[in-house]
């Protein structure tokens, strides 16, 4: 049974792959201004000067899934990791293989793929977590902020260029939703205005309207962490599902985020909030408390496997210690009323 979802999803992905330039849905285009952060590397110096510059262009958001397949076997599997960029490439060839092992349905990534979204970059993320997509799962990413960095001005014309190129099944869309079983997902870039206004916060909205038994949201920035990678801007969102009820829709029962390049989790108002970092980027000091659910210090390294069944979803971190493999957290989120 679970082959056979295995290979649905890679069934789906090709699918996707190859019918992305003439995808049919319900399309607009929207001008989008939005500021991003540039590393330019000055010759006096090995330092990078950040800058910032508002760019524009035509970004074509789908309103629709990008699949929906309710008729699974369950349980199903999948993976979350991010932050997988960087010269560690041990760490990062480790996790690769053992994700390959864990034989998941599908793989999300918590974004920053790579160091600068420029095609040497680019290459390095083919030879190695590239391998995923080649053996044949399936990889739903979200943007980080590096995908978005560049090394000169003139780099700047075609934005995710590469990206894109990787994930052509996404057809340009920086925020987009699945849905797998009893379980709804729902994709969002926080590189780009996601504040009431705007076209990315009106799409989330008609997402958190919908119904589904699980409801998981995964995003780059997240907004509880800490790490001193820490936006204010992100708790906006926060606010937003923890609010929810109150506005008549539903909060999500997890939020998967990168940018921390580390592990953390931390429940807010019923809604567990994730850290998924570890993927091989250098490692950020976390100012752990005795209380966290999680408190081992020191580097990360991991990936999280998740197991989906009808009424239950069980979360397991596993982390790399040298050369092998523990579950180092876990814990289970059940359906309302059931035991």
């Amino acid at each position: 049974m679970k082959k056979n979802l295995i290979l649905l999803f890679a069934l789906l992905f090709l699918f996707t792959l190859l019918f992305s330039l003439t995808f049919v849905g319900d399309y607009t285009k929207d001008r989008v201004g939005y500021k991003l952060s540039f590393l330019l590397k000055k010759e006096a110096t090995s330092y990078p000067e950040t800058i910032e510059k508002t760019i524009e262009y035509t970004s074509t958001q789908d309103s629709s899934l990008l699949f929906s397949y309710k008729n699974v076997d369950f349980p199903f599997t999948f993976i979350v990791f991010g932050d997988s960029r960087g010269s560690n490439f041990g760490v990062r060839s480790k996790i690769v293989e053992q994700i390959i092992k864990e034989k998941p349905s599908f793989v999300i990534h918590t974004g920053d793929m790579v160091d600068y979204g420029d095609e040497e970059n680019w290459k390095l993320y083919d030879e190695y977590e590239g391998k995923i997509q080649r053996s044949g799962i399936p990889v739903y990413p979200v943007i980080g902020n590096h995908e978005y960095a560049v090394k000169s001005e003139s780099e700047l014309s075609e934005p995710l260029s590469y990206y894109f190129s990787r994930f052509p099944m996404l057809n340009g869309r920086h925020w987009y939703s699945f849905e797998c079983g009893n379980t709804l997902f729902v994709m969002l870039d926080t590189n780009m205005d996601y504040k009431e206004g705007s076209a990315q916060y009106s799409w989330l909205i008609s997402q958190l309207k919908k119904n589904s038994t699980f409801l998981i949201v995964t995003f780059h920035h997240p907004p509880y962490t800490k790490t001193r990678h820490k936006r204010d801007a992100d708790q906006f969102l926060a606010e937003l599902f923890e609010k929810a009820p109150e506005m008549g829709f539903r909060k999500p029962d997890i939020v998967f985020s990168g940018h921390g390049h580390n592990y953390e989790r931390y429940e807010k108002r019923g809604i567990m909030y994730v850290v998924s970092g570890g993927g091989g980027a250098p490692p950020h000091y976390v100012a752990r408390d005795p209380a966290d659910f999680y408190t081992e210090p020191g580097a990360t390294y991991h990936y999280i496997r998740v197991k989906v069944d009808k009424k239950s979803m069980a979360l397991e971190m596993v982390k790399l210690d040298g050369n092998a493999w523990r579950v180092a957290d876990t814990f289970t989120l059940l359906i309302s009323g059931t035991a």
